[in-house]
């Protein structure tokens, strides 16, 4: 782990990862909490890619912070398995930096988390029109029902939600039929 060269440090890391054992992923937790940013970032990966409870449990506990260490640990735990993952994801959904909701919403894509759904809704109407766009964009990734639901409901509120929502819908087969009634309704109203 503390060769000169890169490829060879980040092999270094991958092996920590499969050995799985505390002591191991105690190394790559040291490494991520101590390294320079780029061996961090990939030994945060390694952690992630390692089945030792500790190293799960260990970028858990960082990724709970606010700082460079927790961004690369939930960036690590980006799309990974498991309910404690998505209940970290969603809570970032909460945070008032479009950077952490950007990891959030990420992962809810990667996992079509459909329990992610009632705070993208809340994210489409954000007043930071990007952020409000991809929340809009995972929920029609997500898909099913609830999505479809939400996307119906913000198709028929006002604000430039609406115009995204129909878009999306449209692009869903099996709501051409409602979305178009709903475009149909909404154009109605406004002429």
């Amino acid at each position: 782990v503390t060769d000169a060269d890169a490829e060879v440090r980040s092999a270094a890391y991958t092996a920590l990862s499969r050995i799985e054992t505390p002591e191991a992923s105690h190394a790559l937790t040291q490494l991520v909490l101590h390294g320079p940013v780029d061996d961090a970032a990939a030994a945060a990966v390694a952690l992630a890619d390692s089945h030792e409870p500790s190293a799960r449990a260990a970028l858990l506990e960082l990724a709970a912070g606010t700082d460079a260490i927790a961004t690369r640990a939930a960036n690590a735990l980006e799309g990974a398995d498991g309910a404690d993952v998505d209940a970290l994801m969603t809570a970032l959904l909460t945070r008032d930096d479009p950077a952490w909701t950007e990891i959030g919403m990420e992962h809810a894509r990667a996992r079509r988390d459909r329990d992610a759904i009632p705070r993208l809704r809340e994210l489409a109407v954000h007043p930071r029109p990007e952020v409000a766009s991809r929340a809009i964009d995972v929920i029609a990734e997500i898909g099913g029902p609830t999505a479809i639901e939400a996307l119906d409901a913000l198709a028929a509120s006002h604000g430039r939600a609406r115009r995204i929502a129909i878009q999306m819908l449209m692009n869903i087969p099996e709501t051409h039929d409602p979305a178009l009634a709903t475009a149909i309704a909404i154009t109605r109203d406004e002429v």
